[in-house]
């Protein structure tokens, strides 16, 4: 029996290694959840499954530091969808994001909270082409490499790109002191199910998003045979029309036999 738990814990930590370096992220540089990420540049990257966001140059903070070439999933919401729809307009816009990082299960997710789109244009230098050239056909024994000269010649303009009307992304809600269940779906997922604590009104279902909250609210919730209340905050946002939620706070509470489970 020792032996069937200690194989079963070796796949599933496995597994969250396989899912890590799939996303070029190992333990090693996982990020806090909740840290802000503010104007990074970077590619969206469009998947059968998810859009995952490639940063273009390396990031250092204070608190940590971000390679070039890291991708983080996005996490779906009002901002990812905005992406979505500059995308199909500018296949090869570049965008600077602020978001906040979310983490679960040995990895890393970015929630945005807004972005800016940008292109990138190579602006042709001739005068300077001419004059570099001029130097390196004199009899002198100092020649310029050809990456330099390269460099020289050519130069990375970055031109933001008006967003049109009506394009800016919609604010997102807060949700405060509500409390529910955590449900697991059918396909694995799990949603957050708003009780009305014995009052007639409609329960509210909302797709919970990867964080590190719902990883607590998880491991709390495997303690118990039955379903847990919780009372919750967060964020609601909107994507393809789903409503999801991004935990926050997330803390047990109990009826006391007041209300029925």
């Amino acid at each position: 029996m020792i032996m069937s738990k200690k194989i079963v814990l070796f796949i599933i930590a496995f597994a969250v290694l396989g899912a890590a370096i799939a996303t070029g992220q190992t333990s090693s540089n996982i990020l806090s959840d909740g840290l802000a990420l503010s104007g990074v540049d970077g590619k969206l990257i469009a998947t059968e499954k998810a859009y995952y966001f490639r940063t273009d140059t390396e990031i250092t903070e204070d608190k940590f530091t971000i390679k070039a070439d890291t991708t983080f999933e996005i996490l779906p919401s009002a901002g990812l969808e905005k992406m979505i729809t500059n995308s199909k307009k500018d296949p090869n816009a570049g965008y600077r994001l602020w978001g906040k990082i979310a983490t679960y299960q040995g990895r890393n997710f970015i929630y945005p909270v807004h972005f800016l789109p940008f292109s990138v244009e190579l602006k042709d230098k001739t005068s300077e082409a001419q004059n570099v050239s001029a130097i390196n056909e004199q009899t002198d024994t100092l020649t310029i490499p050809k990456e330099i000269l390269e460099k020289l010649t050519t130069k990375k303009v970055i031109q933001p790109i008006q967003i049109e009307a009506g394009f800016e992304s919609k604010q997102d809600k807060m949700l405060a002191d509500r409390t529910g269940f955590i449900v697991k779906q059918p396909d694995g997922s799990y949603c957050f199910v708003l009780d009305g604590l014995g009052r007639n009104v409609p329960k509210t279902s909302l797709r919970l998003l990867s964080c590190q909250m719902l990883e607590k609210a998880l491991q709390l919730q495997s303690t118990e045979t039955e379903p847990i209340r919780l009372s919750t905050a967060g964020i609601i946002t909107r994507y393809k029309g789903e409503d999801y939620l991004l935990l926050q706070r997330a803390s047990r509470v109990y009826s006391y036999g007041n209300f029925p489970k």
